[in-house]
């Protein structure tokens, strides 16, 4: 008996060391802080080497899917996991698929294990699932944080294009400017579009990799624009100004629709917290209360389609305050 919770007490311990060291590498979404993209842009300036050291993978921009080969062959077949790299793409973790996947994996057993240990019967199930979709709600948020810092850096980008311009620059030496001078996460996008472009392709297809990856309705309007002037000629300057501008007037209607829907989204955040705080705040003052639904077979199916219901009630709350300028 011993021996066996020694061996679940070590299996225990390296998962939680193996989530905690997947889960640092997953939360690192690529974002900056202005000391660190001050400190970036001096050292290219002082490196005069490093005018066009963007990096060669341009060339071959193929990431291996897992370090593990039988696991990167498998992923590798599996064409239906393109949109979940994609979203580690957009999310700018340095964590591969593979280690996405193996992540999930071992939170789905600590959830089963976690049941077991708590004799939950039925429950342990939603607590699998829990665990093991957890890495993938985590990476959407930092996806949409990161998109979302995108979204706010990207006009500042295209007025540093159209003064590029106005300098006399092209419009390729504008796009490797806002590599260089921007911060994360528009100085990596668009270091890729340069990197595109300076290894042979068309700059319609460099912004249109650009468009696949941000996937933001202002970049889309953006590259159909570049790519129309580019083909029918007119003043591009004139051009990136104006949607510089209608980008900021609509982040100005966005913050004021936020503004008058901040009573909506409250309540919602409040009806939403209010089954689970219920439930905890039971379990520690009326601890037989709820022990009698967790171990009884019809409470377990109970807090589950409770839980269902709460899950399916927070999509409702949120498509009803969802407010789209």
């Amino acid at each position: 008996m011993k021996t066996v919770i020694w061996a679940l007490t070590g299996v225990i311990f390296f998962s939680v060391l193996l989530v905690v060291v997947a889960l640092a590498r997953l939360i690192r979404p690529g974002l900056e802080s202005t000391q660190e993209a001050t400190s970036r842009r001096l050292e290219k300036l002082l490196n005069t080497t490093a005018v066009n050291d963007f990096s060669a993978e341009a060339i071959m921009r193929h990431s291996s899917l897992s370090e593990i080969g039988f696991l990167d062959n498998l992923l590798a077949k599996a064409r239906r996991l393109t949109s979940i790299k994609e979203l580690l793409e957009k999310a700018g973790s340095p964590m591969n698929l593979g280690t996405l996947i193996l992540l999930a994996a071992v939170m789905a057993m600590l959830g089963i294990l976690t049941g077991v240990i708590m004799k939950l019967g039925l429950l342990i199930i939603p607590l699998a699932l829990l665990g093991g979709f957890s890495p993938f709600i985590l990476l959407k948020k930092l996806k949409d944080r990161r998109m979302a810092v995108f979204e706010t850096q990207f006009p500042e980008a295209v007025e540093l294009m159209g003064r590029a311009l106005r300098a006399g620059h092209s419009f390729s030496s504008g796009l490797q400017m806002a590599a260089s001078e921007l911060p994360e996460p528009v100085s990596s996008e668009f270091a890729k579009t340069f990197e595109d472009y300076s290894y042979g392709k068309t700059m319609e297809d460099s912004l249109g990799g650009l468009v696949k990856r941000v996937d933001n309705a202002d970049v889309r309007f953006f590259a159909a624009a570049v790519a129309l002037q580019r083909e029918t000629g007119g003043n591009l300057t004139e051009v990136l100004d104006n949607i510089s501008h209608i980008i900021r007037e609509r982040f100005r209607l966005l913050r004021t629709v936020k503004t008058l829907s901040a009573e909506g989204r409250l309540s919602g955040t409040i009806l939403a917290l209010m089954p689970p705080a219920l439930f905890v705040m039971l379990y520690f003052t009326s601890p037989g209360y709820i022990n009698m639904a967790l171990e009884h077979p019809i409470g377990q199916a109970t807090l589950m389609i409770g839980a269902a219901f709460e899950v399916l009630g927070i999509f409702v709350i949120k498509f009803i305050i969802k407010m789209d300028a």
